[in-house]
């Protein structure tokens, strides 16, 4: 599949878009240009250019993951401090590389196994279970501050043996 190059000043808006209103942008990007955008970065220099890939292809995706060294993952968010919480998460398994992808892979393997989340499942139904039949029907309701609670309820249940003493304060800092 050969990709669809923007230029850096027909990128720029693209780019601004997708700052302000990630969704909408690229669909409207992909609606008119295909399933696969390389953006040029505005400051980038000729000689050495800074591309952003915007896929919207399951095929495509599976090729690249299949080869992590030759595919790299980039966090398109705002930057933060190193220290801070949101930027050391920022480190997910699709950005590690080497002995430290092998390391994380191997601790996360077992738990996220079929057989393993289909042991889990009937706990996590029941917590989603009790958490929507609470929500509020036939009224207009923001669900930000609701989904955020029932996934803070389903990390302690599941991870956390359901010691909401020990992990609510992790949770909390976690949105």
């Amino acid at each position: 599949m050969k990709p669809k190059y923007l230029g850096r000043l027909s990128s720029l808006p693209v780019l601004l878009g997708i700052a302000t209103n990630p969704l909408a942008t690229t669909r409207r990007l992909h609606s008119r240009y295909g399933p696969y955008v390389l953006l040029h970065y505005p400051h980038s220099r000729r000689s050495r250019p800074q591309m952003l890939g915007c896929i919207a292809d399951a095929e495509l995706y599976r090729t690249m993951y299949s080869n992590l060294e030759a595919w790299r993952g980039v966090n398109v968010a705002m930057r933060a401090f190193k220290s801070n919480a949101a930027s050391r998460l920022s480190l997910s398994m699709l950005r590690l590389r080497g002995a430290r992808h092998t390391h994380y892979r191997r601790l996360i393997s077992l738990p996220l196994s079929k057989p393993a989340v289909a042991a889990m499942s009937p706990d996590m139904a029941s917590v989603v279970q009790r958490h929507v039949q609470a929500w509020p029907r036939g009224e207009a309701t923001d669900v930000l501050p609701l989904t955020e609670y029932l996934m803070q309820d389903l990390s302690i249940k599941l991870l956390f043996g359901d010691d909401h003493d020990r992990a609510l304060p992790i949770a909390h800092k976690i949105t």
